[in-house]
């Protein structure tokens, strides 16, 4: 009767308080400039970021025109945020994770995801970025995205509007997703993104 009321009880705690071990540990690092936290917990104030503070689902960091910041994830995976962005973390469970880059540009160094067979997404106002283990530079404006790759493994690319996906690896032009057309564009133009972010890529990580 003991063994089964402990059962029971380890059962029904289990339930209230379900185990994290699936979700990633993320945390602010190299805290640069101003860069603040908005908390899913407390949704109407943003606060100072600091170095080592764990960030949760559902918060937002902003980083200003000096502001500058590193997000660590486990297993070696990092999100490089540049200044004049908006980064979401919408969902930290390893094998659909989520975050959305509503305005600026962050560099992703997600080789860890491999070993993991973990996904990740990344959305902003014009497409989704679908990865699985590679370094990424991601760009969001008003009216288009942009989406380069840098290293080994792939990036399948979507519209909002739907459409066919794209597929960037390393030798792949970066592309250039627009608001308003459903045809993905490529740009001259985006040899400049290229070469932003390779220069981010070489003195960052």
């Amino acid at each position: 009767m003991k063994i089964k009321f402990l059962a029971g009880f380890l059962l029904a705690l289990c339930t209230a308080f379900p185990l994290n071990a699936q979700e990633w540990e993320a945390r602010l690092m190299d805290v640069s400039g101003e860069v603040h936290v908005l908390s899913h917990t407390s949704p109407e104030q943003y606060y100072a970021a600091e170095k080592n503070l764990p960030l949760e689902s559902g918060d937002v960091v902003q980083t200003g025109a000096d502001g500058s910041c590193e997000i660590a994830l486990e297993d070696g995976n990092l999100l490089k945020i540049n200044s004049g962005t908006e980064f979401k973390v919408e969902r930290l469970e390893k094998e659909d994770t989520s975050f959305t880059v509503s305005f600026g540009s962050l560099l992703a160094k997600l080789a860890g995801l491999v070993e993991n067979k973990s996904r990740v997404e990344f959305k902003t106002p014009t497409a989704v970025a679908a990865v699985r283990g590679t370094e990424l530079g991601v760009e969001a404006l008003e009216d288009q995205s942009h989406f380069g790759v840098f290293d080994e493994g792939k990036v399948e690319v979507n519209h909002v509007n739907g459409g066919q996906p794209v597929i960037l690896t390393q030798n792949s032009e970066p592309v250039l997703f627009r608001l308003l057309d459903e045809i993905i564009e490529l740009n001259p133009a985006m040899l400049l993104f290229t070469n932003k972010f390779v220069d981010v890529h070489h003195s960052a990580l």
